[in-house]
């Protein structure tokens, strides 16, 4: 963004008094052409100055997250209208030069127009001093342009617009803009006269001459009502200003609807904010938002599989659904209402994501705890296991023992001195023993301590209730 762009002047024109230092667009869209704003120096605008209007109101800025496509689709459009701008004003400076050749006083309204043009676009890039007396400096250009040529319509609306912007001077912009809108519509340009008319109610406005300034924007709305919604936020929040509570609550209700970008404009509006029927409808709207969510949530687990599913241990999906639809409520409780607009669909199948993460997790929960009681009841019968161990070795032990007596028995026959070795019916005694401890060993290392067995088959059964679930995704 250039660096004129943050200068006092500009700043004063986004943010005017009389305006309650609340953020409006209007006069964004002057800008644009005039300083020849790309798109992203648009949308930067417009971001610091929703920004500042969530500061004004106690919220937090990183709600402009979540509109950052509607804002690029509002800077793509300003942009498009800037470059109409321009289109038209090259133009109007065709015809002018085509009447030049029949008069002096023509191309002098033009050459005074152009500077004036110039003047203004320096006083939005210099020091606030400078800057004033450049303003005050186009403005006498401007006013020489429009005596010279009264029907330069144009020159009218920028004077008009520095009387309102700048040098606050409302009953002289107001008189312009009325000069520039009926000269617009006599030389066949519709479409400036329809942006001069919207500034004129905003003059109108700025005098607290609200049923004139719902006059002229019902005027404009009657060509682009569909089209057209920063002129329907305009008429709705003249209607407010007039008193016409209802019907701008009406029309609000249907414009942020159409556009969350106005939830946020309207939050900060000081003319709705007034209101308690406006401010109760904001409320409701997001109410809805909410209420679209839970019942979306809630037929996407009635379809889901694991809500039919049968869970081992008396585990209820439902029961922890509802949990975590729960923890998901108090969360929406503090999402503002442009996430919940366009996060619609995502935020309901994350609830039901996770709530099967939920499921899985209580799964796996209970199958370590079941585990864990495992471990313990085999520690605690441990020894039983390991006096069979014990048991076994001693009946291999003997086992071999017996075998080599018998055949060192056998080599010591064939030497033919088979009678030094003695003691073979002890041998016989102690491999009669071999049996009764090799059956105890086996029978005392599988021994399984009561209710181990149980805890091992829910483990398994939580396990593989766990698989089945995760092959669902």
């Amino acid at each position: 963004m250039p660096i004129g762009l943050e200068a006092q002047q500009v700043r004063a024109i986004f943010f005017p008094k009389r305006k309650h230092f609340t953020f409006h667009r209007i006069n964004m869209e002057y800008l644009v052409p005039l300083k020849s704003l790309q798109r992203e120096n648009v949308y930067s605008l417009l971001d610091a100055g929703l920004r500042n209007n969530l500061r004004s109101i106690g919220a937090k800025d990183e709600i402009i997250f979540s509109l950052r496509p509607q804002l690029e689709g509002v800077a793509g459009r300003m942009s498009l209208q800037g470059q109409r701008l321009a289109r038209e004003r090259q133009v109007l400076r065709e015809q002018l030069a085509k009447q030049v050749q029949r008069g002096f006083r023509v191309y002098r309204a033009e050459v005074e127009a152009d500077l004036a043009n110039l003047k203004i676009s320096e006083a939005l890039a210099v020091e606030q001093q400078a800057g004033y007396e450049s303003m005050v400096t186009a403005e006498y250009l401007l006013k020489d342009a429009v005596t010279t040529n009264i029907k330069n319509y144009r020159a009218h609306f920028e004077l008009a617009w520095i009387y309102l912007t700048v040098l606050e001077s409302l009953a002289e912009a107001e008189y312009h803009f009325q000069i520039a809108t009926r000269y617009a519509l006599e030389q066949g340009d519709v479409l400036f006269a329809h942006f001069a008319k919207r500034h004129l109610a905003d003059a109108c406005y700025s005098q607290a001459k609200f049923s004139e300034a719902v006059e002229h924007s019902l005027a404009v709305l009657h060509y682009n009502a569909e089209t057209d919604l920063e002129s329907r936020y305009e008429h709705i929040r003249y209607l407010a200003a007039v008193g016409e509570v209802e019907s701008a609550t009406q029309d609000l209700s249907t414009l942020v609807s159409a556009s969350p970008v106005y939830y946020v404009q309207a939050q900060a509006e000081p003319d709705f904010r007034q209101h308690t029927a406006v401010r109760s409808m904001l409320f409701d709207l997001r109410q809805k938002r909410v209420d679209r969510i839970t019942h979306y949530a809630h037929t996407s687990w009635q379809h889901h599989p694991l809500a039919r599913l049968t869970l081992p241990d008396q585990i209820d999906p439902e029961q922890l659904f509802r949990q975590t639809f729960k923890q998901h409520i108090k969360v929406m409780a503090h999402l503002p209402y442009m996430t919940l607009a366009s996060r619609e669909n995502q935020i309901a199948t994350l609830i039901v994501d996770d709530s099967q993460r939920r499921v899985l997790k209580e799964l796996n929960t209970r199958s370590k705890s079941y585990e864990v009681a495992s471990e313990k009841k085999r520690k605690k019968w441990s020894w039983v296991n390991k006096i069979g161990a014990i048991l076994l070795h001693a009946a291999a032990v003997l086992l071999l023992a017996c075998i080599f007596f018998f055949a060192a028995c056998y080599i010591a026959d064939l030497a033919g001195v088979g009678a030094v070795l003695t003691g073979s019916e002890a041998v016989m005694h102690v491999a009669l023993i071999i049996l009764p401890l090799l059956l105890a060993g086996l029978l005392l290392i599988g021994f399984i301590p009561k209710g181990a067995r149980s805890l091992f088959y829910k483990q398994l059964e939580l396990d593989n209730t766990a698989k089945i679930i995760n092959n669902l995704k």
